[in-house]
């Protein structure tokens, strides 16, 4: 493989990439060296030199796997600033690393693809820690043409994509002026910050024409620019690298914008630089993709279509609320598509399609579908086939249709064949255009009106409702922390504190040890709370647990949390602490933050809740009263509740658990007996948690505490038994 190589003009670049790696472990053993001698913070160097390193090795690996295929002549090198400003690195010899890693990746752009699809090329030559970082993945064609097919009209007319990537719109934009019968001229106009992505999006153009001869004028313009700065605000700039002067409007924006969330953005300043240019949709924990649709909006004429593919949690989250606003009120909605977990392509998000008119129309229906995996049990409503339709393909027929419906079909995603639950209506959006959105039926509509009658939301009574401890350093503060890891270091015991993760929450009960490492274990908790502060406990105070976090490979875990010190906090603080006397009160219901079905137990023993966990702590701190929200919590009308009408469907058959989620749960005002007839139910199935006699019981008891009629009952059980 490496005469191959060198038989072509990369040869050069892959011996200087060798040399220059040998360099930076070199540079990185000095950073970790002087980590040791002088426990400065040092961190960030070493951890700028380590992920070149890896870039390079993935670069090369690049170089020898592909060199057979033959490689071109090497054109002239990206421009670096992008890669400088995103991955913030500017230390000379990481430099010099990344003009030769830009020679070699141009080169892999370059490559003849000998058959292979062209919508492998980004993902085969960008290296993953690069399209993670810039959000960057290949959207498969069928998921293409399903978003123009919604977007676009008979008019081609001029369509932008704000982060082009590899050219997987344009390519489709093409198929489909192709397969038209427009006349006139049509314009595509791709922008991407990343010069590599833009090379290999040439390239995929350039050979669909050669293969494509196009009756129509057709003008694919592809550009090394930032949409963002493009669209934004222009009150100010920031005197970067790209063009940022703003386009001519476009008639349709269309798009799979990258997923980026708001603590990966570098440098630091762009992150506030978008809260200001983009002050409906930076709110919170933005994404990056929330930012392109503000900016698809204000880069449409009025009356422009926008088609995208964005990360459902967009329906659900707190960041999401400036992005539903402008939805509502300026830019509509004709069709939401939410895929779930149909896997139909490799980001990690869950995606929905979402198509958007501009104009302040928000009272329009829209046409929404809902799309799972179908559990294995569920018979699908037509034979298995193993030539199954494509997926998108079955969800353009529906559409086309108009027909509300809900059904089990066979068909493929391009990764995977295998049965799929379709749901499709029209619909209209939620009164309260900030809050979480949830469509529904008619019938479960009917349902969850009559849950929240005579009902008070379950924040209301309580005194905390919160997510637990996040130490964001597990392997120091927690992980090993087991009783014989407490008598081994001499730990000061009132600072090692008994921990549990959603793993050890069960149904109905707690199953707990410390004993088990990376399981059942203590958190290491050096604070306290003095006049309702959570504090920093001195080392001096506690000098067994301060060895511990002054071993060579702990300090540098925790002394790398730049983030620590930003906030003024000491580098050995727990970064999430929450207030001690969260844990202190006798009666706290627990939850994982996801799970399959609702799965609430009872914790009367002061456990210390993690991250993957929530806490409930009733304002009303009596055993019955909280056996009795543990019941409603456990029961089926509950869990219908959760899987409607406040959370979102995540992989693997599992749901969100969220603070925003639970706040909502309906709490019947209980009629006399009520309290008690829920409670003991529920005590009996914390002694049986798999008694489903007793599960029948209360669930006809929360049944009849709720008034749901026996039609309405029997559409939750149909809706249980699908989900």
């Amino acid at each position: 493989m490496l005469s191959n190589l060198e038989a072509l003009d990369v040869a050069p670049v892959w011996h200087r990439l060798t040399e220059l790696a040998g360099k930076l472990i070199a540079k990185e053993r000095d950073a970790q060296e002087a980590c040791r001698r002088h426990r400065r913070l040092v961190a960030q160097q070493r951890q700028d030199a380590l992920d070149t390193v890896q870039l390079i090795h993935e670069a090369a690996v690049i170089g020898l796997t592909r060199a057979a295929l033959g490689l071109r002549s090497v054109p002239d090198r990206p421009h670096l600033a992008f890669y400088h400003e995103y991955f913030g690195w500017t230390d000379p010899l990481t430099e010099e690393a990344l003009a030769a890693l830009g020679d070699l990746q141009i080169a892999c752009s370059e490559v003849r693809a000998n058959g292979r699809r062209s919508g492998d090329l980004l993902d085969y030559y960008l290296p993953p820690e690069w399209r993670k970082r810039l959000g960057q993945h290949w959207t498969p064609s069928t998921v293409v043409d399903y978003v123009l097919e919604l977007t676009m009209d008979d008019q081609i007319g001029r369509t932008l994509d704000p982060a082009v990537g590899g050219g997987a719109f344009a390519l489709g934009w093409l198929r489909r002026l192709r397969g038209s019968r427009a006349s006139g001229s049509a314009e595509f106009v791709g922008y991407d910050v990343s010069p590599s992505a833009l090379a290999v999006a040439g390239l995929n153009v350039e050979r669909f024409h050669q293969v494509n001869p196009m009756r129509a004028a057709a003008r694919v313009r592809l550009e090394c620019r930032d949409t963002l700065r493009c669209f934004a605000d222009h009150s100010e700039q920031l005197g970067l690298p790209w063009g940022d002067e703003q386009d001519a409007a476009f008639d349709y924006v269309v798009g799979n914008p990258p997923y980026v969330r708001v603590q990966h953005i570098r440098p630091p300043e762009l992150r506030d630089y978008y809260r200001r240019s983009y002050p409906e949709t930076a709110t919170g924990r933005f994404d990056l993709c929330s930012l392109f649709i503000e900016a698809g909006y204000r880069a449409l004429v009025d009356g422009g279509a926008l088609g995208y593919i964005v990360s459902n949690k967009l329906l659900t989250s707190s960041a999401g609320a400036g992005v539903r606003e402008l939805l509502a009120r300026r830019l509509p909605l004709r069709y939401l598509t939410d895929l779930g977990d149909t896997k139909v392509f490799g980001a990690a998000v869950l995606p929905m399609v979402i198509v958007c008119r501009k104009r302040p129309d928000s009272a329009s229906p829209f046409w929404y579908t809902f799309v799972s995996e179908a559990p294995e049990d569920v018979p699908s409503d037509a034979p298995a086939d193993p030539a199954a339709a494509p997926l998108m393909s079955v969800l353009l027929e529906f559409r086309r249709q108009r027909t509300e419906r809900r059904a089990v079909v066979p068909a493929h995603t391009g990764r995977r064949s295998g049965a799929f639950r379709v749901e499709c209506r029209e619909t209209t959006l939620p009164t309260n255009a900030v809050a979480p959105w949830h469509f529904t039926d008619r019938r479960d509509t009917d349902v969850l009106d009559t849950m929240k009658r005579n009902s008070v939301p379950l924040r209301d009574i309580c005194v905390v409702l919160s997510a637990g401890i996040k130490s964001t350093a597990d392997d120091v503060f927690c992980n090993p922390v087991t009783e014989e890891f407490l008598s081994q270091h001499g730990i000061e015991r009132e600072y090692a504190k008994p921990y549990i993760r959603g793993a050890n929450i069960r149904r109905w009960r707690v199953t707990w040890t410390g004993t088990v490492a990376g399981e059942d274990t203590y958190l290491l908790y050096p604070h306290r709370e003095t006049d309702g502060q959570v504090r920093a406990v001195p080392l001096e105070e506690i000098p067994n647990m301060a060895a511990w976090f002054h071993q060579p490979e702990n300090y540098r875990r925790l002394a790398s949390r730049s983030y620590v010190l930003e906030a003024s906090r000491r580098w050995y603080e727990v970064w999430v602490p929450q207030k001690p006397r969260y844990f202190t009160y006798p009666y706290k219901i627990v939850t994982p933050d996801f799970c399959p079905r609702n799965t609430f137990a009872l914790d009367v023993n002061g456990w210390w809740c993690g991250g993957s966990a929530y806490m409930i702590v009733p304002s009303e701190q009596s055993e019955a009263w909280a056996l009795y929200l543990l019941g409603l919590m456990n029961s089926t009308a509950m869990e219908y509740y959760h899987k409607a009408a406040a959370s979102t469907f995540i992989y693997a058959k599992r749901y969100r658990y969220t603070v925003a989620a639970l706040g909502t749960y309906p709490i019947p005002v209980p009629a006399p007996g009520i309290v008690d007839a829920v409670g003991t139910l529920a005590s009996r199935l914390v002694a049986s948690p798999g008694d489903d006699r007793l599960q029948r019981e209360l669930d006809e008891a929360t049944r009849e505490a709720y008034g749901l009629r026996r039609t309405q009952w029997q559409t939750v059980q149909e809706a249980a038994r699908a989900w």
